[in-house]
């Protein structure tokens, strides 16, 4: 007897190929028939899904919910949405391998009084698979937490012991199931690193058959006080660089490698670069580069850096309280200013206040970093200096892509669908972690036909899972693990938006992992049938 029967359904297999009716057929948590006409007395239960699509589990190719686990164990912003695994520890930033600096990191990304009891992926996948979570996982070294671990927010190049310790952490996370290696390069302290770094570590990980994502670096190394670097010059219209430097690694190293969160921002782009920053990807390609892309369905992005201030590299090197300590000071404030204002990418209208958490500063939320300057009688900047001294610490978002942008991306064939966000409440109050992959099926399926629907589900599941090497999901077929959605093609649609991004969508009933019923007419069941997934070179 099977365990479950999906009746009459349309399926769309995530390869590419055309929908066809049939039946599915779920057994000890795999697929076990895919066919029309099976016998309803054949299962335990019977689910009839006329009229909506069964597909494969949606893949989501960049998300932090690694540590969000933990806090939220059903997964609720995913699950309900479709999602059933997650590729996390992005932009340089993991959960392992721990020391130093690092420990203390992660501890203040979970808060409370929340036990940080491991050090190595082992140590995390025993922690989260003995609690329980909703969705499959799978993760990488973050080359953020590595360099921190190793050398803190130090402003250099390693030594040769450094770098071999380096290496030695990332071969180690590889051997126990991380499938590559993530990096933030516009973040500190990754932004101090030089390629030929990256690239040396990046060549541990191609040993291991693993991947590279990349959050390109874009900003640089302007202004940068160590000297004899022209990376990138100091203005916004550094995008290509920045991709430029992910192929590199890609090709240096032997390694695929995306671009990840894929995006043009700043007004003075839109329409210019992204053309050229394709062509450069195709062009690798060609040239037997393994390079992808993948993208969330919004305008608008994270405002990068304290209270929607991204600061200069040299201002945030010793870490947050140095950087306070800088901005006390009125000559260095003035010249973090200045470098701030020479290559911003939004106006102070554009970043909008979504909350913060001091209660003094609850009236900012909802406002713009210009409206919410007016309220408080200062400049836009100067009100973010401040605050950042006070240790308040707004969420925003910055509305700075263009739809025509956001639309040449997702139709390109390498781009694979991503959130960029979390399991759990977005505390970060952006409707990405609840709404992207409802949205694509509504506005871009839909209603604006610029994705065929079997194109749409392609790249939401078989392209990443084909990336990671996770051969046995991402694709119904019988022997395949059944993480399966499914949905209603002509009600999907997302709720979630900026004001209330908590927002669950409609129009997806019913959701499995590994076998297990985890949405049932729309509604949570409880089961936490997900699994902390391992690389292949793991389990040989």
């Amino acid at each position: 007897m099977y365990d479950y029967l999906l009746k009459n359904g349309f399926v769309v297999d995530g390869t590419g190929a055309p929908w066809f009716y049939a039946d599915v057929a779920v057994k000890d948590g795999r697929i076990a028939e895919i066919c029309r006409n099976i016998p309803a007395s054949s299962a335990d239960r019977v689910i009839d899904v006329r009229g909506h699509v069964v597909a494969p589990g949606f893949f989501d190719m960049h998300a932090h919910s690694e540590m969000v686990y933990f806090s939220f164990p059903r997964a609720e912003a995913k699950i309900m949405q479709g999602v059933t695994t997650e590729f996390n520890c992005q932009c340089g930033s993991s959960c392992f391998p721990l020391r130093g600096l690092a420990v203390r990191q992660v501890r203040r990304r979970v808060g409370g009084d929340f036990q940080v009891d491991w050090t190595d992926l082992e140590g995390y996948a025993r922690r989260l698979e003995a609690q329980g979570v909703s969705i499959n996982s799978a993760t990488q070294v973050g080359f953020g937490t590595v360099r921190i671990g190793v050398m803190g927010y130090e402003n250099r190049a390693p030594t040769r012991d450094e770098l071999d310790e380096m290496k030695a952490m990332v071969a180690d996370g590889m051997e126990q199931g991380a499938f590559g290696m993530s990096t933030g390069l516009m973040y500190t302290p990754q932004n101090f690193a030089e390629t030929d770094e990256i690239i040396e570590l990046a060549k541990v990980v191609a040993r291991y058959g693993g991947v590279h994502t990349s959050h390109d670096r874009r900003r640089g190394f302007q202004k940068d006080p160590r000297g004899g670097r022209a990376f990138l010059v100091p203005c916004t219209d550094t995008l290509i660089e920045g991709v430029r430097e992910c192929i590199r690694i890609g090709e240096e190293a032997g390694i695929p490698t995306v671009w990840s969160h894929a995006k043009v921002p700043g007004k003075q782009n839109w329409g210019r670069n992204l053309a050229r920053v394709l062509q450069e990807i195709e062009d690798a390609r060609r040239r037997g580069v393994d390079v992808r892309i993948d993208q969330y369905p919004w305008t608008s992005r994270g405002a990068d850096g304290p209270n929607g201030v991204q600061p200069p590299n040299w201002a945030e090197e010793g870490g947050t309280e140095r950087y306070v300590e800088r901005l006390k000071d009125p000559q260095t404030r003035k010249r973090i200013r200045a470098d701030i204002e020479s290559r911003r990418e939004e106006d102070w209208e554009d970043v909008l206040i979504l909350s913060v958490r001091k209660e003094e500063n609850k009236d900012l939320a909802g406002k713009t970093l210009a409206e919410a300057a007016k309220v408080r009688g200062k400049d836009p900047m100067d009100l973010a200096f401040d605050l950042t001294i006070e240790g308040e610490r707004f969420t925003a978002t910055a509305f700075s892509m263009s739809e025509e942008d956001v639309q040449t991306i997702i139709k390109h064939p390498l781009t694979m669908v991503s959130t960029d966000g979390v399991a759990g409440a977005d505390q970060e109050g952006h409707p990405r972690s609840y709404g992207s992959y409802p949205r694509i099926l509504r506005k871009y399926v839909r209603e604006e036909r610029i994705l065929t629907l079997e194109e749409a589900v392609r790249k939401m599941t078989s392209a990443s899972a084909a990336h990671l090497g996770i051969w046995d999901r991402g694709i119904l077929r019988p022997g395949m693990w059944a993480d399966i959605t499914v949905f209603d093609p002509l009600n999907v649609k997302e709720l979630a938006t900026y004001t209330d991004p908590n927002e669950y969508p409609v129009g997806i009933p019913y959701v499995f992992v590994n076998g297990k019923l985890t949405v049932e007419n729309g509604v949570h069941t409880g089961a936490l049938a997900g699994r902390v997934l391992r690389h292949a070179f793991h389990r040989q």
